[in-house]
């Protein structure tokens, strides 16, 4: 894992140390991107009423504050920690400023996100921006 990665992974366990309000599942940590699952335990969210869609969510609070438990605010956190500790270390690193969501709704939907998760190493390979396959 290059050092970049180890702060990656170092942050995301520390996000449920901090926030006892959360558990974090499946999750890697990929040379160009991360997956991970987060369980918000404590929180009045209505499954009933979301929106059906993997969305593109923003990590910036240009519409004001976020608010306190949500995914953003998580992963707000998360970022800001992975990228204060880069820069400290003179690491060249720099977030996308949206991140992907997509609310897991029954068993069926975990499994194939898990799976997803699990698998994404092996199909790296694969992977159109794996910098082996930018010539292709």
């Amino acid at each position: 894992m290059s050092k970049i990665g180890q702060i990656v992974l170092d942050e995301w366990l520390k996000t449920q140390k901090l926030r006892p309000y959360i558990e974090l599942d499946e999750f890697v940590i990929m040379p160009n991107h991360f997956h991970g699952i987060i369980v918000i335990k404590d929180n009045d969210f209505d499954l009933k009423n979301c929106r059906d869609a993997v969305h593109r969510v923003s990590t910036t609070n240009r519409f004001g504050p976020l608010k306190p438990k949500s995914l953003s605010s998580i992963i707000n956190t998360f970022k800001g920690a992975v990228s204060r500790n880069c820069h400290k270390n003179d690491l060249d690193f720099l977030w996308q400023d949206n991140y992907y969501e997509h609310i897991i709704k029954n068993d069926e939907d975990y499994a194939r996100i898990k799976g997803y998760i699990a698998n994404n190493p092996v199909n790296w390979q694969f992977d159109k921006n794996n910098p082996k396959n930018l010539n292709k």
